[in-house]
């Protein structure tokens, strides 16, 4: 968690800078932590000022920000597209969240065709959107949970207009997705799905969502 008092920001140039103590707030790495987008930089303080931000937890939004700033810092774009894709290409056959919404036997044949789709969508990403894919994989250990977040709430007609003018709408799809999430769980495993850790696990997921929607 980040701990203190008196969190604000101030417009530099392009970008809007998040301060502490009127002084640029900076990540683990010592990177200054910024944003263009003024809505996001408002939402980051909200968290900074009620005590919730965490920039170690993929609910928080101050983590995808802190990632941004420190591969912001040394990487370009398409640099970070190409770790992507060459983790995807080393083989996501064990990835825990492959077979969502799907089942077949072929689980090998099905991740390389899984790893060309998530491949084939990196030139169109922002570079938001590849450091939230980046903040999921680090937290769960899943390229394809990421890429199956942004088909269904982002790169959806439907659920881009629900998310920008109706959050109950959204919520509606969010939850319908999570019911898919769950389902791929209790595939996965078997006798030993426990209900009362997975509600927890499922409310975390759920705010984890909810950060990676609003930071994309």
């Amino acid at each position: 968690m980040i701990q203190g008092k008196n969190y604000s920001y101030r417009k530099e140039g392009y970008k809007f800078v998040l301060l502490q103590d009127g002084r640029p707030l900076l990540t683990p790495k010592h990177n200054k932590v910024f944003f263009d987008n003024e809505k996001i930089i408002r939402q980051a303080l909200l968290e900074l000022n009620s005590g919730k931000a965490d920039y170690t937890s993929p609910a928080s939004l101050i983590c995808y920000l802190f990632t941004y700033c420190d591969l912001i810092a040394e990487y370009s774009l398409k640099q970070v597209a190409q770790d992507i894709e060459t983790y995807c290409k080393g083989g996501i056959a064990d990835d825990p969240y492959l077979m969502i919404g799907h089942s077949t036997p072929m689980r090998n044949e099905y991740a390389e065709q899984m790893a060309g789709r998530i491949t084939g969508r990196l030139k169109d990403c922002t570079f938001s959107q590849l450091v939230a894919m980046i903040v999921v994989l680090n937290s769960y250990d899943s390229i394809v949970l990421p890429y199956y977040i942004m088909r269904a709430l982002l790169w959806n007609d439907q659920a881009r207009v629900s998310i920008a003018e109706d959050y109950d709408a959204y919520c509606k799809l969010r939850n319908s997705f999570l019911a898919l999430v769950e389902e791929c769980d209790r595939e996965e495993y078997g006798k030993n799905f426990d209900e009362s850790e997975y509600t927890v696990y499922s409310r975390s997921m759920s705010d984890m969502i909810d950060a990676f929607m609003t930071f994309v």
